[in-house]
C-alpha cells in the first residue's frame, strides 16, 4: 500500500495495565468505524495479551521498542520504530505515554518516518517541576507533536506548571471504563478468597509500588481498625513493595485483618464482592482502576489525587482527604464502614457520574473530535476539566 492512511497506536510499556486498555478500546473504535488500525507494542512477554487483543479487534501489530530497564537504548528504540512506521504507512501516529518524557523515541521516528500528523497521550502527573534539560528536551519532542491529551485535568495543569507543555497543544480527555464482565455471586468470591462473609470489606487495588501508597493503606488500617471493630481490608495487587507491605502489616498487628490476594487479573468480576474501595495514592493521571470500582458500585475514600474532582466534583459522593494523611484516610475508612446509608448514596452518585460520563463510547468521540481538529491544522479545544473535549 503506497498511499499513507490510518492510524497508528504506540505502546509505551513493559506491562499491560490500564494505559493499554485506553488503546485497545481506541483500537476497537476506529476498527468498527472502518479505519485502518495498526499498532506498535515493545516485545515485552507480559504484553503479548495485548497483541492478541489488538489482532483480534483488526489492528494490524508490530512488534518493535524497549522502553525500561538498564538496557534501554534510545537510539535503538528510534531505529526499531521508525521501521515500523515505515512499513506500516499510517497517516497518524498516536502515542500512549506512561511518564513524562517516555515515548520521545516515537514522536521521532514518526517524524522521520514521515508520518504527517503526531499526538500523543500522557497518563500520569508531573509531581515536581523538571530540570532545565528535561524541559528543553520535552520542548523539543513536542514541536514535533500536533496535539496532547491529558487524562484529567489535574494532569493537564501539573504538566503545563512543572514541564512547561504548550498550552494551545493541549486537552483533557478522560480514561473511560469498559463495561463490567458478569460479577460472580458475593459469597463464593469471599470464600474463593478467604475473606469473612459478613464483614464489611475495605480494598485497594493497585501495583504495589510507592506512588500508589501501599504503606499508607497499612497504616490507614491501623487508624480505622479500632473504630470499627467489624472491619476487614484486602489488598488486590503486588509489586517492588509487597515484601515492605507485609512487614507494615505484621507490625501493626494486623495480620488476621488485612488480606494479601496478590495480582487479580479478573478484578473486576470481584470488585462487588467488597464493600469500600480505598485509594491511598500519591498521585494519578486518572486511575482506571478507580473508574472500575466506582462504576461497580463501591464507595470510595481516596486521597486528593488527580482525577478525583473529575469523578466526585466538590466532594460529591466521595470521602477525600489530603495526600498522606493516614490518619484521616482511616477514618474516612471507618466511617464509611459504619455507616451503610452513607455507603449507598456515596456509590449511587459516584457510579451513575462514571457510568455516564466516563463511557469507552464517550471517550472514543471525544478522541474522534481531537483527532479531526489535530489532523485538521486545528489547535485542540482545552477546555475546562468539565468539559473534557466536547
Amino acid at each position: 500500500m503506497s498511499e499513507r492512511d490510518g492510524t497508528c497506536l504506540v505502546s509505551i510499556s513493559y506491562t499491560r495495565a490500564g494505559t493499554e486498555e485506553v488503546l485497545l478500546d481506541l483500537a476497537r473504535g476506529l476498527a468498527a468505524d472502518g479505519e485502518r488500525v495498526s499498532a506498535v507494542v515493545p516485545g515485552e512477554p507480559a504484553l503479548d495479551g495485548l497483541v492478541a487483543d489488538l489482532r483480534a479487534a483488526g489492528a494490524r501489530v508490530v512488534r518493535a521498542g524497549h522502553f525500561f530497564g538498564p538496557d534501554v537504548s534510545i537510539p535503538r528504540n528510534v531505529r526499531e520504530l521508525r521501521a515500523a512506521f515505515v512499513e506500516l504507512r499510517p497517516r497518524t501516529v498516536h502515542v500512549h505515554t506512561p511518564w513524562v518524557g517516555m515515548g520521545k523515541e516515537a514522536v521521532v521516528a514518526a517524524w522521520l518516518a514521515g508520518v504527517p500528523y503526531r499526538l500523543r497521550t500522557e497518563q500520569n502527573p508531573v509531581p515536581d517541576r523538571l530540570h532545565w534539560r528535561q524541559r528543553l528536551s520535552l520542548a523539543v519532542t513536542d514541536r514535533l507533536v500536533h496535539g496532547i491529551t491529558f487524562v484529567s485535568s489535574g494532569n493537564r495543569d501539573s504538566h503545563l506548571r512543572n514541564a512547561g507543555r504548550n498550552r494551545r497543544k493541549c486537552v483533557v480527555i478522560p480514561n473511560a471504563v469498559r463495561p463490567a464482565p458478569p460479577s460472580r455471586d458475593r459469597d463464593a468470591v469471599r470464600a474463593e478468597l478467604g475473606l469473612p462473609p459478613e464483614a464489611v470489606i475495605a480494598v485497594m487495588v493497585g501495583r504495589l509500588e510507592r506512588r500508589k501508597g501501599p504503606l499508607d493503606f497499612v497504616h490507614a488500617a491501623a487508624e480505622a481498625a479500632p473504630l470499627a471493630p467489624e472491619l476487614r481490608f484486602a489488598i488486590a495487587g503486588d509489586g517492588e513493595m509487597r515484601i515492605d507491605t507485609e512487614a507494615a502489616i505484621a507490625a501493626a498487628g494486623l495480620q488476621d485483618r488485612i488480606h494479601m490476594l496478590g495480582h487479580r487479573p479478573d478484578i473486576r468480576a470481584l470488585l462487588p464482592a467488597f464493600d469500600i474501595y480505598v485509594q491511598p495514592s500519591h498521585y494519578e493521571g486518572l486511575s482506571v482502576a478507580m473508574l472500575e470500582a466506582l462504576a461497580a458500585g463501591l464507595p470510595m475514600a481516596t486521597t486528593d489525587v488527580d482525577g478525583v474532582a473529575e469523578v466526585a466534583p466538590g466532594g460529591d459522593g466521595a470521602l477525600i482527604v489530603p495526600i498522606g494523611d493516614a490518619a484521616a484516610l482511616g477514618a474516612a475508612v471507618a466511617r464509611l464502614a459504619s455507616d451503610a446509608a452513607l455507603r449507598r448514596e456515596c456509590a449511587a452518585t459516584t457510579q451513575r457520574r462514571v457510568l455516564t460520563e466516563f463511557s469507552v463510547e464517550a471517550t472514543y468521540q471525544r478522541y474522534r473530535r481531537f483527532y479531526e481538529r489535530a489532523t485538521a491544522g486545528r489547535a485542540p479545544h482545552h477546555g475546562t476539566s468539565r468539559e473534557f473535549a466536547k
